[in-house]
């Protein structure tokens, strides 16, 4: 019942996004984005994460696959070879194979000891929001769709974060999987043309959002999914040019490489309607400051009867109260 309640919690949350015009989420692709020449810190590592929450991101995303003693590590690719010193399919490695790899490899971190980490050990690093994306390249192979989405379920109700989890995956299967495993909200990633049809695929399945490629997302697309009850967060969007563009869209998330970029412009989108709010206040002010004066043009007239009238009585009295403008 409480694992039902925190994620019933978590549901409201994203519904208030897009329901009540709650600032649009910022979330740290892999966590301060993929290993790429500009990007100092390796993606999927500690490291990474934390400095997406320095740069302001509300959530970070991640992946997740099972290690042959079925323990799930956070990396993106089947295999090793792309982020790690290490070369191999994750699946067909033990834990204690894999955490000696040096998962700062190319980036400025590599030789100080950064570790690709489980999915535990992210949740005690990092108190965010967090989005895991299940990896399917070994579903239907070395393990099914129900097992993999058990093991998930298992570690976030461990590590006492089910209020705080997003599931998604590029696989319907898996996220059927992770629907029917508990109560998290689930998400289905998809990258298909017809993003109707996969919004649609989305509601039928029981699914609680979906997460389509940015370039291939309309407002249209963002409005059906919303009217459909999904939230909606799109991926990935680098660069003020391209954010500002996908803000105009009025998704609940936007999925980034630029954490630090996305937080300037939320905060100044924020700004700029706290100005307008501000401006609507001030006019308020001179509406009240025209109303006072009304109010003390009346006085001045009620005196100048009064100086006219030798005697008022209580009737008067009454008519003078109900002019003086309470509304009553």
């Amino acid at each position: 019942m409480q694992r039902f309640e925190m994620s019933a919690i978590f549901l409201l949350l994203l519904a208030a996004v897009s329901l009540l015009g709650v600032q649009i989420q910022n979330i740290g692709h892999r966590g301060s984005g993929t290993n790429q020449a500009d990007n100092p810190l390796p993606e999927n590592t500690i490291p990474s994460f934390l400095q997406a929450v320095a740069d302001g991101a509300d959530m970070i995303e991640l992946d997740v696959l099972l290690t042959a003693d079925d323990e799930l590590v956070v990396i993106h690719d089947a295999t090793l070879d792309r982020t790690t010193d290490c070369t191999g399919r994750v699946v067909e490695k033990n834990l204690s194979e894999i955490v000696v790899c040096d998962a700062a490899e190319g980036t400025s971190l590599e030789g100080t000891g950064v570790t690709l980490p489980t999915l535990a050990e992210v949740f005690a690093a990092v108190a965010l929001p967090v989005n895991v994306e299940i990896k399917s390249d070994d579903v239907g192979g070395a393990y099914t769709a129900e097992h993999i989405a058990a093991r998930v379920h298992e570690v976030v109700e461990a590590a006492g974060a089910t209020n705080r989890v997003l599931i998604s995956s590029f696989s319907l299967a898996v996220c059927e999987a992770a629907k029917a495993a508990g109560d998290l909200p689930v998400a289905f990633l998809t990258s298909e043309l017809n993003l109707q049809a996969q919004i649609d695929a989305a509601v039928t399945a029981g699914l609680d959002g979906i997460h389509p490629q940015a370039t291939l997302t309309f407002k249209t697309h963002v409005d059906y999914a919303h009217e459909q009850g999904l939230f909606i967060n799109v991926w990935t969007v680098d660069g003020a040019l391209a954010m500002q563009a996908n803000m105009a869209k009025g998704p609940d998330g936007i999925i980034t490489n630029d954490v630090d970029i996305l937080a300037g412009l939320l905060e100044t989108d924020d700004d700029t309607a706290d100005d307008d709010t501000t401006a609507d206040d001030d006019d308020d002010d001179n509406d009240d400051n025209d109303d006072n004066d009304d109010n003390d043009d009346n006085d001045d007239n009620d005196d100048n009867d009064d100086n006219d009238t030798a005697t008022v009585d209580d009737d008067d009295d009454d008519d003078d109260d109900n002019d003086s403008g309470c509304g009553c």
